[in-house]
């Protein structure tokens, strides 16, 4: 889409494959850095990725999801079952969003404050993602924290 507003069929096959695939993220190149549309391209990504998405969790629901096993200690093993059960529970209720806080894992990081009193941690971010419109009221969402080993399934308010 570097110099036409619509994607060729290899483009919407490269995107799609790369989510099927479970790709963490996904990067434009020429496309946003010199390319003639790249809000339209980023709009096409958005699109395809979240149709390929709803596509998998409706095909996939009923099978297992395997993960990889990472702990090597019972701390590990306890945050592994954590993001696992998140991971379930966020495919089968479909939700909006996941919020993890964590200082280790390898996510889209936003720096928050973190305390011991989670509905605080909550308001911040719910605050900070409202703000950046990435979440908005009414939204279903999971917050998982390694720190207090929890898991809650809520609305944002």
């Amino acid at each position: 889409m570097i110099e036409y507003p619509t994607p060729t069929r290899a483009e919407v096959a490269d995107v799609s494959e790369a989510v099927r695939q479970r790709a963490d993220a996904l990067m434009l190149s020429g496309e946003s850095a010199m390319g003639q549309f790249p809000d339209k391209s980023l709009a096409v990504l958005r699109s395809v990725s979240l149709r390929i998405e709803r596509w998998w969790r409706e095909e996939k629901r009923h099978e297992p999801m395997l993960l990889p096993a990472v702990g090597s200690s019972f701390s590990d093993s306890i945050s592994e079952e954590l993001c696992i059960s998140a991971a379930k529970m966020a495919n089968n209720l479909e939700v909006d969003a996941l919020f993890v806080y964590t200082r280790r894992w390898g996510l889209i990081p936003f720096r928050v404050g973190f305390s011991d009193d989670m509905e605080s941690n909550l308001h911040k971010t719910f605050s900070l993602l409202k703000a950046r419109n990435l979440i908005k009221s009414g939204d279903l969402v999971i917050a998982v924290s390694d720190i207090l080993q929890s898991i809650q399934v809520m609305n944002v308010p």
